[in-house]
């Protein structure tokens, strides 16, 4: 380990002369080779812990009391998946957590921002914020729940602005650029105006995998901003299409010298488009409870299995990680995963197009060894919206994979399934009835 020095501790201390929290942030140096970015690494020995550890992580990356974002607007990104169409479940490892995302949102109007708004599309088109609770026994600012802390923040910042905002709900849009050439990408990439406005956005995504991404971290969490309606998604059944149509036309796209570049090609196209536009934007990693294995949600609704980082990382602690390199942050994460950054699609097509560092990094506050969980369950790639790699991949055993590439076939055949299933039952209720057997109920009802 390297000598900590002065230019890493101004480092830590996000440029400022602040010590809040510093014996999280100032346990050391870790290089991995000559550093071009940083991520710092925020420890915590319990889950009440979290909305401090965050407010920590916000101050390591220069946000906070001290710093200046007057002027400025704030975008937070969490990722809360199926809001909309399910409850919110803190020890799920699928969302950010709430408390997270308050401890962000404070240290952001402390930091003189005129305006931060939390949103997110997710899967739904409005929901009540009152049920995106803290983890149980978990207060802040005496509340229990995001909406109730949230108006705390309103009565502490006045002259400030707060919001919550689920974006399908406000239904106001703009357009970037796509990098996809296909029919439905004409007018570009579809996001909330707020998420487009902000001078500033910052990611905040649990540590968890993707079947089709790998990783479900501050890169992916991107997409999230984007319609799940039309033109992207399409309402089969009881629920949108979670931006099916979005994928099909990356799937076959060439992007930053990949072939078939898939979805990655989108939340790259949103970092390049960002960072072209002058903004500077943040992520964050919470590492409380996350999910590992085939899939975004843990079994029955999906392929993963939620994990407690704290009993499975190395050095037996929650941690939080922060960076202004949304890429170098992923590119950590993947390494805690015990795997190659080089394997990840995503990193290599953002190093690729210098949007981001994934090798040379500073990591502070912990070492790659500390924070490593060296089982993590792998994912089984899949192809953009196919069936299950065959692929062997490590495991803890023969059963485990058998099953977990059972459950992941499944899943990409039913996928299929539900939306063909969906789309003719919608065809059925709109169009006229003609049995023979006496008159039809639905021409009836037009009559």
């Amino acid at each position: 380990m390297d000598k900590f020095t002065r230019r890493d501790f101004l480092k830590a201390s996000g440029g400022t002369c602040a010590v809040f929290g510093a014996s999280r942030i100032l346990r050391g140096v870790q290089r991995l080779s000559a550093a071009t970015s940083t991520v710092h690494a925020i420890l915590g020995n319990q889950l009440s812990e979290l909305y401090q550890m965050a407010g920590d992580a916000a101050q390591a990356i220069g946000i906070g009391s001290g710093t200046s974002m007057s002027g400025h607007t704030v975008f937070i990104k969490p990722n809360l998946l199926c809001m909309g169409q399910g409850g919110f479940m803190p020890q799920n490892g699928s969302t950010t957590k709430a408390e997270v995302i308050v401890g962000v949102a404070e240290q952001c109007l402390l930091a003189g921002a005129d305006k931060v708004t939390i949103g997110d599309a997710a899967q739904g088109i409005t929901w009540d914020w009152s049920t995106v609770g803290f983890f149980p026994g978990n207060t802040v600012f005496g509340t229990t729940n995001i909406q109730d802390a949230v108006s705390h923040l309103k009565t502490n910042f006045p002259s400030q602005e707060i919001e919550l905002s689920c974006l399908h709900e406000v239904d106001e849009w703009e357009y970037l650029p796509s990098s996809s050439n296909e029919a439905l990408m004409a007018n570009g990439l579809k996001v909330g105006k707020s998420f487009y406005n902000a001078d500033h956005v910052i990611s905040i995504s649990p540590l968890k995998n993707h079947p089709w991404a790998d990783i479900s971290g501050t890169m992916k969490n991107l997409i999230g901003a984007t319609t799940a309606q039309p033109p992207f998604g399409f309402w089969a059944g009881p629920t949108w299409m979670m931006r099916e149509l979005l994928h099909q036309a990356y799937a076959n796209i060439t992007s930053a010298d990949f072939d078939q570049a898939g979805i990655a090609a989108a939340f790259i196209d949103i970092i390049k488009w960002r960072q072209d536009n002058g903004k500077q934007d943040f992520g964050i990693v919470e590492c409380s409870i996350g999910i590992e294995g085939n899939g975004t949600r843990p079994l029955p609704f999906g392929a993963g299995k939620n994990i407690d980082i704290k009993a499975r990382s190395n050095i037996g602690k929650y941690f939080i990680l922060a960076s202004n390199d949304l890429p170098a942050i992923d590119a950590t994460n993947i390494r805690i995963m015990n795997q190659d950054v080089n394997t990840i699609r995503q990193l290599v097509m953002a190093r690729n197009m210098g949007l981001g560092e994934i090798t040379d990094i500073d990591l502070i506050g912990a070492s790659i060894d500390d924070l490593l969980i060296p089982n993590w369950l792998k994912v089984y790639t899949q192809d953009e919206w196919g069936l299950a790699s065959t692929v062997p991949v490590a495991l803890h055993g023969a059963k485990t994979q058998q099953r977990s590439q059972m459950v992941n076939t499944m899943a990409g055949l039913g996928l299929p399934a539900a939306m063909i299933g969906g789309l003719r039952a919608w065809h059925h209720r709109m169009q006229p009835c003609c049995k023979p057997k006496g008159p039809c109920k639905n021409a009836e009802k037009k009559e």
